[in-house]
């Protein structure tokens, strides 16, 4: 089949809607849609990686164009297909089940030339015999096949009646009869997505053709989401049971499960399209990208620079997209179809192109040459051989404090008023502790003391001299009241500044069209007029060299740190120039030629040397602490599993200087100020700025959430049927841990045992449903629930499988309830508001008044390899004397 042809005729023939958007008509839409078209090529191995704004048209399009050149790579015809059944094999014909009888020419009629005819039969029916239905071979092969569901039963019972146009369709755009269409197809796409926007995008996507008909994504292919464990769940429509083509995964590591699997379709390309795939997990994902076996690799993401830069440097033969201002200044600006997507998008275009940063210098706080010199200071004391426990807890004090006086937009005096009087977080120790320990600390070293005073000196007339004033605060007060009637995002370092402007600059609601923000928790699908950020303020989720929810971004500096902005502004755009070399196709000399090209802007060198030495110091920030904990496991863990142990790969830190280690199954709690919802979330995906919520009780490793849903089972305050569902829910897994134990069994053995009565189950997931901290409720399959009950040959659970299975979906759905009550609970608490006495919300409410707290995390680290540690020092914040000991 002829790329070429294919998108001209998508382009000319067809339309991409999302529900009723039409997104497929953007002119910069339609060239990513040729480019993309173009990386699959059957004849070479092809890897691309497109940067694009933010738009979710992208991923839309992607998804699109992925079902339709599967197609291209299929191994066989339906001609070839039909070859391989043999007699007696389950077909699906028109929305009913036969059995195949195999292909025979002859003449119906007399005299008529003789044809190839397909034979169908059913079984008897009553006091019918045997059913045999004959169909032309020609116009009926692209309609018949293979049935590899568990019904034995030759009807159409079971199976939904719906009307599909796929195989005109395809015949449209692919341009082959419908005959030739093929049925099904013997290869696998994995494609690495978030699981709620895969199943978003499928349900609202849909191509429009010819006569206004519509055809969504399922419709064209099977399309199946995994889980880490292997667990398979249908997304849409798959009559016939086939096997998916396209394999959805969440991460990295299932996705390399499911291309090294033999079994089954062959897997011949891998679709990534979240930015964490290449952020967080490069080294694996190389690997896997790199495997011969797979003829596409393509990674879809927001254009980031320090992603964009390591694909330059490190893929030097992959085909690169990106949306630089360069590429989409030769982009029209106008919309061509209007709906809320595409105005997005032209935003999103329009803010790249006019993208300009200003630069609000404030006079106050430290020279350039006064900040150095103490920033020297500090990494010189990191050098020294001192104490390791106490140059850690003077570094980490200093930078802080340092960190403090550039970006605080607030007098001194008035966050330790917000500390006395708890209108912020109580862990933020006030400043002028914090000073005083450093000249504690600072006077305990030898060879490094008159270091130490002379940082903890310049820190304290810092502290007097914006104890009283800010000098950012007068700025910021003027930008704000003279754009009230504008929507403005302020971006700030730490959680509590928010705090400290909600209740000192906005408490009667003056700003109100004002948006807060930290760098880690920033939303880029948000759009403003102006953001505002107080200092030269990185994180996860926000950059002001490359956020694009504005056209126009203010940044508050100090002369100290206008020369490192300018100098890593300087390395952003030398980076793009490289992007954009490697989009226009350039090599050699006419690269470098542009690479080096000179911007019209002079910008003083920083030396290397500088420039490491502040890395330096911000690496032993962020691993600050860890030291302790990683001995402790070290000491006190183990590479293999032992009863009481919890298998670990991510550890973390909060701002009050506990620590965290997270074990696999564990979903930690999250509290999200913004939206004032609780949900749950996996260890890697959780971000520094975090808000988790934690019980205060001894048995830390337990969910807040069960601690709850029991205590109102305790209290009777549910009803007696989700009473009744939480013990019956039980029953499964009692079960097949009895089962366990009795016949001595591994978990790989109990997922063999299974896999004799059709499950695909892998032995992890055997393992996250038996673990005593896992949050597994039950299989959210029916017939696993069967299997389940057909393995353990249990009387009560053979004859009630269902029953116990709809009391698994009861508890399930009521633990999302307590959920949302948590946030209220939580909110209700910070706003001293009491609940109705006598309610379900009393029981959460009092538990989260005594029985919980909110830490807010630091930041997020995996561990270079997985150690089993005891449970008592899991999922549970550890205090440092924990550590020591």
């Amino acid at each position: 089949m002829d790329n070429e042809k294919i998108i001209r005729d998508l382009i000319s023939k067809c339309e991409i809607y999302y529900d009723d958007s039409m997104i497929s008509s953007e002119d910069i839409i339609r060239r990513y849609m040729h480019f993309f078209f173009m990386q699959f090529d059957t004849t070479k191995k092809t890897t691309s990686f497109v940067f694009h704004t933010g738009s979710p048209c992208f991923d839309i399009v992607s998804f699109a164009v992925l079902m339709l050149v599967c197609f291209n790579y299929n191994l066989s015809s339906n001609d070839e297909l039909l070859q391989s059944l043999e007699e007696g094999d389950m077909v699906l014909f028109k929305g009913e089940r036969y059995h195949w009888n195999g292909i025979k020419t002859m003449s119906m009629a007399y005299g008529s030339q003789p044809t190839n005819y397909i034979i169908l039969t059913q079984d008897p029916k009553g006091k019918n015999g045997v059913s045999t239905r004959y169909i032309t071979y020609e116009n009926n092969k692209h309609l018949v096949r293979p049935y590899l569901g568990e019904s034995i039963v030759t009807d159409g019972r079971g199976i939904r009646k719906y009307k599909s146009d796929r195989n005109e369709f395809l015949s449209r755009v692919l341009g082959v009869a419908e005959s030739d269409v093929p049925s099904t197809l013997n290869i696998s796409v994995v494609v690495i997505a978030d699981k709620s926007v895969f199943l978003d995008m499928c349900h609202h996507l849909r191509i429009s053709y010819i006569g206004g008909k519509s055809i969504q994504l399922t419709d064209i292919v099977p399309v199946s989401y995994f889980t880490r464990s292997g667990e398979e769940f249908q997304i849409g429509k798959n009559p016939a049971k086939a096997e998916a083509v396209i394999k959805v995964v969440s991460n990295v590591s299932a996705a390399r499960d499911i291309v090294l699997d033999k079994l089954g379709n062959k897997v011949i390309g891998v679709l990534a399209t979240n930015v964490e795939t290449l952020a967080y997990n490069a080294s694996e994902f190389k690997d896997l990208i790199r495997r011969k076996s797979l003829r596409f690799a393509s990674v879809i993401a927001p254009y980031n620079a320090e992603t964009s830069n390591m694909v330059v440097e490190q893929y030097e033969d992959a085909n690169i997209f990106a949306c630089t201002k360069e590429v989409l200044s030769s982009v029209s600006a106008n919309i061509n179809v209007s709906n809320k997507l595409t105005r997005e998008l032209n935003q999103q275009v329009l803010s790249i192109v006019g993208h300009e940063i200003d630069i609000f210098p404030v006079d106050g706080c430290w020279l350039w040459n006064e900040y150095k010199q103490i920033k020297d200071t500090i990494y010189a004391i990191k050098q020294s051989n001192w104490n390791q426990e106490e140059k850690e807890t003077f570094i980490k004090t200093s930078l802080g404090l340092v960190n403090l006086f550039t970006t605080a937009f607030f007098p001194i005096a008035k966050m330790e008023e917000a500390i006395c009087n708890s209108v912020i977080n109580a862990s933020v120790a006030s400043p002028a502790d914090r000073i005083q320990e450093l000249f504690t600390v600072g006077k305990q070293s030898i060879s490094m003391k008159e270091s130490c005073m002379a940082v903890a000196q310049a820190l304290l007339d810092m502290y007097e001299n914006m104890k009283s004033v800010s000098y950012k605060e007068k700025e910021l007060l003027k930008i704000l009241s003279e754009n009230k009637k504008k929507k403005v995002a302020i971006v700030f370092p730490k959680g509590y500044y928010t705090d400290i402007f909600r209740n000192y600059y906005n408490a009667e609601g003056e700003y109100n069209n004002v948006v807060c923000s930290t760098a880690n928790r920033f939303d880029s699908r948000d759009h403003y007029d102006f953001i505002i950020v107080v200092s030269d303020v990185v994180g996860k989720r926000f950059d002001s060299l490359q956020c694009y929810s504005s056209s126009r971004i203010i940044v508050l500096l100090y002369d100290c740190e206008g020369k490192l902005f300018r100098y890593r502004k300087k390395q952003f755009a030398k980076s793009e120039r490289k992007l954009n070399a490697r989009v226009r196709g350039l090599r050699g000399a006419d690269y470098e030629r542009a690479v080096s090209a000179f911007t019209g802007e002079t910008i003083e060198e920083l030396p290397d040397e500088t420039i490491k030495e502040y890395a330096d110091l911000n690496d032993f920030i962020e691993n600050a602490g860890l030291f302790d904990i990683r001995r402790l496991i070290a000491n006190g863990s183990s590479n293999r599993p032992y009863i009481g142990t919890a298998e670990v790969n991510y550890v973390g830190t909060f701002i009050t200087g506990e620590q965290i280690l997270f074990s696999k199954n564990y979903a930690a709690v999250l509290f999200n100020h913004a939206s004032q919802k609780v949900t749950e979330t996996s260890p890697e995906k959780l971000a520094a700025g975090d808000v988790l919520v934690f019980t205060k009780r001894d048995n830390y490793t337990r969910n807040i959430v069960d601690m709850i849903f029991e205590q109102l089972i305790k209290t009777k305050k549910l009803s007696e049927r989700i009473q009744e569902a939480t013990d019956n829910s039980l029953y499964w897994k009692i079960k097949l841990c009895e089962y366990k134990e009795q016949n001595c069994l591994t978990y790989r053995a109990i997922a063999k045992e299974l896999k004799k009565f059709g499950s695909t189950l892998q032995e992890v997931s055997i393992r996250q449903w038996l673990d005593d901290e896992s949050y597994i409720v039950g299989p959210r399959d029916e017939k696993t629930m069967e299997m389940i009950a057909k393995l353990t040959n249990d009387e009560y659970l053979l004859a009630n499988f269902k029953d116990v299975f709809e009391d698994c979906r009861i508890v399930r759905h009521y633990r999302r309830d307590i959920r949302s009550l948590i946030a209220q609970a939580i909110n209700d608490k910070l706003s001293n508001k009491i609940p109705e006495l006598g309610s379900v919300f009393e029981v959460v409410y009092e538990h989260i008044e005594k029985l919980s707290e909110t830490m807010e995390l630091e930041n997020v680290y995996e561990l270079d390899k997985t150690v089993f540690v005891v449970n008592s020092l899991v999922n549970r914040p550890i205090t440092e004397t924990e550590v020591i000991l």
